[in-house]
């Protein structure tokens, strides 16, 4: 888990976005390497789709405010592969969170979860 944060609300919790492309795709090239930054990064423990995430936190009696996702435009396969190489940082990261917006669970990077201990 990135990072944990109690508010008046409840608690933030960001967890890495397994089923983002870029693990699809190299999934289906037959890699799941591990990287120093990142989705894959090797000091993460887990990583999670919004399903099993929301089920982490339930399984932990936490009620699920919200999920969010964050776009992870400073991601390095957006400066390497193809077609995002091609586009210069100023079209490419209002596309990606726009896509983001469309699509959490495919281009979401990490999912950001507001969750609380249920109400006595």
């Amino acid at each position: 888990m990135a990072r944990r944060r109690e508010g008046p609300a409840g608690f933030d919790v960001s967890v890495p976005n397994v089923a983002h492309w870029t693990v699809r795709l190299n999934l289906l090239r037959g890699r799941f390497d591990y990287t120093n930054t990142g989705i894959l990064d090797a000091t993460h423990l887990r990583w999670f789709t919004e399903k099993t995430v929301r089920a982490l936190c339930r399984s932990c009696g936490l009620e699920v405010l919200s999920v969010q996702h964050s776009a992870g435009n400073d991601m390095p396969e957006y400066r390497r592969a193809f077609p995002w190489r091609f586009l210069p940082g100023r079209l490419r990261r209002p596309l990606v969170r726009r896509l983001t917006r469309a699509l959490p669970r495919l281009f979401g990077c990490q999912h950001v979860v507001c969750a609380r201990l249920p109400a006595a």
